[in-house]
């Protein structure tokens, strides 16, 4: 099971939509629920926040 993109954003520090630009330009990929839902894996959310930390130290 995947992360809500309202879970991912609060993670991330960032908004839902800024989730759906850098899925519009290839930086993480959502898969797609049953009810057509986004859903982000693990994974992705936790190398963009290492990513993310990284620049702001």
């Amino acid at each position: 099971m995947g992360i809500l993109p309202s879970i991912a954003a609060r993670e991330l520090r960032v908004s839902p939509s800024t989730l759906r630009l850098w899925e519009a330009q290839g930086k993480i990929r959502a898969e797609r629920s049953g009810g057509n839902w986004r859903l982000y894996k693990e994974s992705d959310i936790l190398r963009l926040k290492r990513k993310m930390d990284k620049r702001r130290a």
